[in-house]
Formats: C-alpha cells, sequence, structure tokens
C-alpha cells in the first residue's frame, strides 16, 4: 500500500509539474509572438477578411449595427490568438526548446530584432514580388532548355 501512495505522489507531482513548464511556455510564446510582431500580422489578416465579408455582406452583416461588428471583431481577434498559442504550443514545443524561445524574445528585444521584426512583412512583401519574376523566368530558361534537347 505504501508502494502505491508513493507512486501515485510522484505521478501527481509529474503532471502538476509537467502543466507548470507548459503553462510557462505558453506564456513565453504569447511574448514570442508579440515582440515577433507575429500577432499584430494574425490581427492584420482578420481585419483584411473582415473587411472582404463586409464588403461582400456575408452573413448580411450590411444590417448589423457597426458598434457590435466592432465588438464581435474584437472578440474574434482575441479568440483567434488564443487558439493560435492554445494549438500552437504544442508545436512549437516540438522543435524549439523553452531557452530557445527565451533567446529568441531575448534577440526581438534587441534593436536588431526589433528592425527585424519592424521590417520583416515588407521584406516578404518585396521579396514575393521578386521570387514571382524569378520562377517566371526559371520557367523560361526551363523552357528553353527543354525545347534545345528534346
Amino acid at each position: 500500500m505504501k508502494h502505491y501512495i508513493i507512486g501515485l505522489l510522484l505521478i501527481a507531482s509529474s503532471v502538476c509539474g509537467q502543466n507548470k513548464e507548459y503553462d510557462v511556455y505558453k506564456n513565453n510564446l504569447k511574448k514570442y509572438l508579440e515582440v515577433t510582431n507575429t500577432k499584430q500580422l494574425l490581427e492584420f489578416s482578420l481585419d483584411k477578411m473582415w473587411e472582404m465579408m463586409i464588403e461582400g455582406n456575408a452573413y448580411e452583416m450590411n444590417e448589423v449595427p457597426k458598434y457590435l461588428l466592432e465588438d464581435l471583431l474584437e472578440e474574434l481577434k482575441t479568440e483567434s490568438i488564443k487558439a493560435y498559442i492554445e494549438t500552437g504550443t504544442p508545436i512549437y514545443m516540438k522543435y524549439l526548446s523553452n531557452r530557445d524561445l527565451i533567446n529568441l524574445i531575448n534577440f526581438y528585444k534587441s534593436p536588431t530584432g526589433k528592425k527585424f521584426a519592424k521590417n520583416s512583412p515588407k521584406m516578404s512583401q518585396e521579396m514575393s514580388v521578386v521570387m514571382e519574376a524569378w520562377g517566371e523566368q526559371v520557367g523560361r530558361d526551363f523552357a528553353k532548355k527543354l525545347e534545345e534537347k528534346w
């Protein structure tokens, strides 16, 4: 009986420790999303989706009072961020330790990290234009080489 009780206590303390570790990681993930501007990008995406829904009068949204739509959008943003963190935590934990996440947070709090986070969306946008042109050129080059060889 004594061994049984000790075993239960060990299991219970292990589970509690894992939950605490999980909660700490989840809080660090939340900080990471803030310092990398990921949270703002998610909110921006939701704003754009919302605008398209209003423009298309999805779900007859144009009939709904504006103040109610604004409240619903804010609620949607809050819930979406929570869901992203809840579903993302196990995935992030799979690839990054808590120490890794803290190191990333510290990097993004540095002047270089802040600059990178601020300019990352602009760089991505510019790179997508460049990569589209590059992809078209690669396609033309491939077609030319294929024509020459076949």
